[in-house]
């Protein structure tokens, strides 16, 4: 298989959503995704994912992973992101 290729993402202030190209060359039909670089791997099956319950104004570097039933391709390339900033002022007594 050739690793996906992220294609786009779009942070808000606590998620980004990612979006890949598919990875080509499977074994089987029954590739999944992994994207890591959140609190937690998300597994998936489509080409997109929003990864969740990320910090406001913070850097993160994602990578997406083919599998099929006994294989798993190379990484994607990292991609740098930054959620956005909050848009609520911290109040100062």
């Amino acid at each position: 298989m050739t690793a996906p290729v992220v294609t786009s993402t779009t942070p808000t202030e606590t998620s980004v959503k990612l979006e890949w190209s598919a990875a080509t060359g499977a074994p089987s039909d029954s590739v999944r995704y992994v994207v890591a670089g959140g609190p937690q791997p998300k597994e998936v099956e489509g080409l997109t994912a929003t990864v969740q319950s990320l910090a406001p104004d913070t850097a993160y570097v994602f990578t997406v992973t083919a599998m099929a039933p006994g294989y798993e391709d190379e990484p994607s390339k990292p991609v740098d992101t930054r959620t956005l900033a909050s848009a609520i002022e911290p109040v100062t007594p």
